[in-house]
């Protein structure tokens, strides 16, 4: 049984790395789109969870997680164009 545990796991680490290498691959503008979208599903989801209507209370941590995780790629390509910038002068 510990096989089985450990292959799922490893299928769940290679969907989320998949998912952070789709979004380094977005523009600036594009990642505040999915960021404003991300904050959204966020607040409906503690919105659900105030009022006791959330199935899985784990979803909001997961939101969470997912937008600072968008939040940190936006840091980590304005940091990068920053030192870009610098460069070149």
């Amino acid at each position: 049984m510990a096989n089985k545990k450990s292959a799922t796991q490893s299928t769940k680490k290679v969907v989320k790395e998949n998912a952070v290498a789709d979004l380094r691959t977005k523009s600036e503008e594009d990642l505040q789109k999915v960021l404003g979208k991300a904050r959204a599903d966020l607040l409906e989801l503690q919105k659900g969870l105030k009022a006791n209507e959330l199935a899985n209370p784990g979803a909001v941590r997961k939101a969470r997680r997912r937008v600072a995780k968008i939040l940190t790629i936006i840091g980590e390509k304005s940091r990068s164009n920053n030192n870009e910038e610098k460069e070149t002068k």
